[in-house]
């Protein structure tokens, strides 16, 4: 069986916050990469990371949908199950498309309203620890956001690249993205190349050349064998020249050389709407040359643009990179804040007589969360400060409440009691420093809020149903 690449330099919608870009639906990347036989896709936006959670929970998604059909047709049960497999082995690279700037120069060139070079440059997380440095990453050039002749720029700067991986080497991988990267730009600029006619001088070439042994230098010294070098599919001259320097260059510095498509749309027959996409908004735009093949391709469709033993050793190493990622999971148990509990504090002793009658104020009183127990010292402080007497009808409603609180932490494994204490101490200190405002919500359905000062409404008084706040069924 042929080989398939894993791609990792591939766009979603989720680039399409400042410009018109792309064309793919997180889940039809997904679907479409698996309809194309491959076994895993990276996601690499422009400077956005918003898309991975959305790709985890529709990977979930298409298991289960596997699992359950094979439960439900036994006829098909086999197939079901061989589909399941494939999308529990399918990898997802979780990864960014970065704006790489050196500080100074930026400084320099925006101060003088000079143009500036906003080079492309691809990072991947290995692991979970490598995908909180690439949000952290993502977070720093996001506070660098600025608009700049006219159009909006997200850069991160070398030094910042620089103290994260620090901490984060072995995390995350790089790789040289597409010819606006700053490889491939310094390339071709010391080869004399010029898409433009431009003439480049000796001197500007030899600074090049000094450039790119730089860049190089310090990649390798940040990620290690980490460090990869893309080169993409395409048939004009500058892809074919950027290739051709890209390999030679990833052999001189012993740096393994990867096959990527930078993915803007699905497969070849889309290119005319995307194209029509990309001009709905800026007119005349030009794109058609530039993102011809901008597509996502499987092994058969590089070959019409790669030698075949070349092939093979670039989706090698992008197999190597796919073993080097793991599978990566998104979504937390619920964690509920702990308050701030007296150590010796008085329990309530007004529900004393309701421990027969009342099972789930019995068990706040007796529980083994001390949170509990100062919950329920809590209310009955509340119900003295309010001058309220807690009659019949009063424990019956607090009974109701208590119970899906007891149940809740039954289902999330930590007391609920914490929630309403850190909030009633948030709410406590907020009156200590100025007036609060009037707001809507539905906290004032629980009674047991009114009694601890989290709202100043009597449930019971207005009729509110404790079912509208929270529920064990809603929990």
């Amino acid at each position: 069986m042929n080989k398939q690449p894993f791609l990792i330099h591939n766009h979603t919608e989720m680039s399409n916050f400042r410009l018109k870009d792309c064309t793919i639906k997180v889940e039809d990347l997904l679907n479409g990469a698996m309809d194309k036989g491959l076994k895993g896709i990276g996601i690499t936006d422009h400077e956005a990371i918003s898309s991975h959670i959305r790709a985890f929970q529709h990977k979930q998604k298409m298991i289960q949908k596997y699992d359950d059909l094979a439960g439900n047709d036994l006829s098909r049960r086999s197939e079901y199950l061989d589909k399941k497999q494939q999308w529990e082995d399918f990898k997802i690279g979780f990864g960014n498309e970065i704006y790489l700037v050196d500080r100074d120069e930026f400084n320099d060139k925006t101060s003088n309203n000079e143009r500036v070079q906003f080079y492309h440059a691809v990072l991947m997380a290995k692991n979970q620890n490598g995908h909180k440095g690439i949000r952290l990453l993502s977070e720093m050039a996001w506070n660098n956001h600025l608009f700049y002749r006219g159009l909006e720029r997200i850069p991160l700067f070398y030094d910042e690249l620089e103290s994260i991986m620090e901490e984060y080497k072995g995390d995350i991988i790089f790789s040289t993205a597409c010819v606006g990267g700053f490889l491939p730009q310094q390339l071709l600029r010391a080869d004399g190349f010029s898409e433009y006619e431009e003439k480049i001088t000796k001197e500007e070439r030899a600074a090049a050349q000094k450039n790119l042994d730089t860049f190089m230098k310090k990649m390798i010294s940040m990620f290690g064998d980490d460090f990869y070098i893309e080169l993409q599919p395409g048939d004009r001259d500058i892809q074919t020249k950027a290739n051709h320097l890209l390999y030679l260059t990833a052999k001189e510095y012993n740096v393994k050389p990867i096959i990527t498509t930078d993915t803007h749309y699905i497969g070849k027959e889309d290119r005319d709407i995307h194209r029509v996409y990309l001009q709905s908004q800026e007119g005349n735009r030009e794109v058609d040359e530039f993102y011809s093949t901008t597509y996502m391709m499987n092994r058969e469709e590089l070959l019409d643009f790669f030698d075949e033993a070349l092939l093979l050793e670039l989706i090698d190493n992008t197999i190597e990179i796919k073993n080097k990622i793991e599978h990566l999971v998104f979504g937390n148990t619920t964690q509920i804040p702990h308050a701030h509990i007296p150590e010796n504090f008085i329990e309530a002793t007004v529900f004393d007589k309701y421990r027969d009658t009342h099972q789930y104020i019995k068990a706040m009183l007796e529980s083994e969360h001390v949170s509990d127990r100062y919950y329920m010292a809590l209310l009955e402080k509340g119900a003295n400060k309010l001058n309220v007497e807690l009659d019949i009808e009063k424990i019956d409603r607090i009974e109701l409440e208590v119970e899906q609180l007891v149940k809740l932490t039954e289902y999330f494994g930590d007391p609920m009691s914490g929630y309403f204490l850190a909030t009633k101490e948030i709410v406590d200190l907020m009156w200590n420093m100025t007036i609060l405002a009037p707001n809507r919500g539905s906290a004032a359905c629980y009674y047991t809020n009114y009694l601890l000062g989290i709202v100043q409404i009597d449930a019971i008084e207005y009729d509110l149903p404790y079912w509208r706040f929270l529920h064990e069924a809603r929990g």
